[in-house]
């Protein structure tokens, strides 16, 4: 640390106010000293009847030695500030000694001097991001035309379009972060069999009763059975298309950009800013989670489970109605065909087939990554 310029800046703002001061001279003040004893004019002398100013924090716990306070008169703390008289003599004096020995208006000193320093670092992740903007708008334009996102968009309407039953139903196994569940009623020939034992002598009585009031005599248990869990849940939840939704996040980017372009912002303004920043990249991964989700909803074994649930929920509906009406079943055919990463519904007068490409690549998440080195404090461009 270059001592001599620290004490120009210090002289040229002892009656400054870190609560007014400017974003470029709190970017230009060096607010930590790393070797805080080697400080000129630090003295473990009493301190000089005389009004202190904040100068410097320190934090000396990395080196495991404590710093001794000039009130305590021994080491005692690892973190504490610099203090600086106006007679040109500084001392290392721990935080809470600093407010018990210089009262209230001290404390207000010590606060606006913390104020300072949060704005310092939210001052630098501004311009950080401010630097980093016009890679960030141009990836976006890159992660826009990547052909994921047109692939992904284009299969969504063709399920929602071609597969008007199946769609909803999966959207609610999704939503519901449900198991494909296959549910069957079954003759429950046990229970019957123990109703007709503890009925005796009445058994006939009560089943030409029940048959007179239309009741179904036979018992009648259901059974579950667990095909496994619906892979790529969020392409079947999925509403709007990635691509809309990657132009709202983007102008909602440049809406911050915008606001962080201002000039002497406030901490909690830029702060504000950051939060929102936050947001977005969180409704970002989750645009580019949808595009790694479409190649596992498409997985042959996924097709697979998705057409056998919903035959066999079809196929059980009639068989169930048959049994109740006492009647015989009419055949049933398969109405959903699976053939690798295609799934085809036979249903209606043309057969309608929803395909994944042979070669589909998620997108990259190098926007992702950039909007994250470039809110991060640490973050060069």
């Amino acid at each position: 640390m270059n001592t001599s310029a620290v004490d120009q800046l210090f002289e040229q703002s002892k009656e400054r106010s870190w609560r007014n001061a400017s974003e470029d001279a709190l970017l230009d003040f060096e607010f930590t000293a790393s070797d805080p004893e080697s400080l000129e004019g630090i003295s473990h002398d009493p301190p000089p009847d005389e009004d202190p100013e904040i100068e410097f924090r320190y934090d000396m716990s990395g080196r495991g030695a404590k710093v001794r306070c000039v009130y305590c008169k021994y080491q005692n703390h690892y973190r504490g500030i610099v203090v600086r008289y106006p007679s040109g003599g500084r001392r290392l004096v721990g935080r809470d000694c600093a407010l018990n020995h210089h009262g209230v208006e001290f404390e207000q000193h010590l606060n606006d001097f913390d104020a300072a320093i949060e704005r310092q670092g939210y001052a630098r992740r501004r311009r950080a991001f401010m630097a980093a903007c016009a890679q960030i708008f141009r990836e976006f334009q890159e992660l826009k035309a990547d052909p994921a996102v047109e692939t992904h968009d284009r299969l969504m309407r063709q399920w929602r379009d071609g597969f008007l039953d199946l769609a909803p139903a999966l959207i609610n196994v999704a939503r519901r972060d449900e198991r494909l569940t296959i549910t069957r009623k079954e003759r429950d020939e046990a229970a019957e069999k123990l109703r007709k034992q503890r009925l005796g002598d009445r058994f006939e009585e009560e089943r030409q009763k029940a048959k007179a009031a239309g009741k179904t005599w036979q018992i009648y248990r259901t059974v579950d059975e667990d095909l496994g869990s619906l892979g790529g849940a969020l392409f079947f939840i999925g509403s709007v298309s990635v691509a809309k939704r990657l132009d709202a996040i983007q102008a909602s980017v440049q809406q911050v950009f915008r606001t962080l372009s201002g000039d002497d912002l406030q901490s909690k303004q830029i702060s504000g800013c950051f939060r929102k920043l936050a947001e977005l990249r969180d409704e970002l991964a989750r645009e580019l989670n949808r595009l790694d989700a479409l190649a596992e909803a498409f997985d042959a074994g996924n097709l697979a489970r998705i057409a056998r649930w919903a035959n066999e929920q079809a196929a059980e509906e009639i068989r169930l109605k048959a049994v109740l009406e006492n009647r015989k079943a009419e055949p049933i055919s398969a109405r959903f065909t699976t053939d690798g990463q295609s799934i085809s519904d036979r249903a209606g007068p043309r057969t309608v087939t929803v395909s994944l490409p042979t070669v589909y690549r998620p997108a990259p998440r190098t926007l992702l990554a950039t909007l994250k080195a470039a809110s991060s404090i640490d973050y060069e461009p």
